[in-house]
């Protein structure tokens, strides 16, 4: 297990476990889909919250294996069906 520490504005220290722990815009990147489209997944309730790390001065979103593993499940279930793919810009 390899212990970090992060040093926020007030000078506390908070110590995070790195476990094989994503961030949300890592997970977003690993499923292919911008940031914003996990976000508003996550804010419509279509897909469950992963676990939520309280600092001082933020929230942060630590995605678990299985959090993501939930994620791409659901996108592959309803992301893009119906719409079918984007086109190609013609020139």
């Amino acid at each position: 297990m390899v212990t970090s520490c992060l040093t926020v504005a007030l000078n506390t220290p908070i110590v995070m476990h790195v476990m094989n722990e994503y961030s949300t815009a890592q997970v977003a990147k690993a499923l292919g889909i911008d940031k914003s489209t996990l976000l508003r997944w996550l804010y419509s309730d279509k897909l469950a919250e992963p676990k939520v790390v309280e600092t001082p001065t933020s929230k942060i979103r630590v995605w678990s294996e299985k959090d993501m593993t939930r994620a791409q499940r659901y996108k592959d279930a309803y992301y893009r069906k119906g719409r079918g793919r984007k086109k190609a810009a013609q020139i």
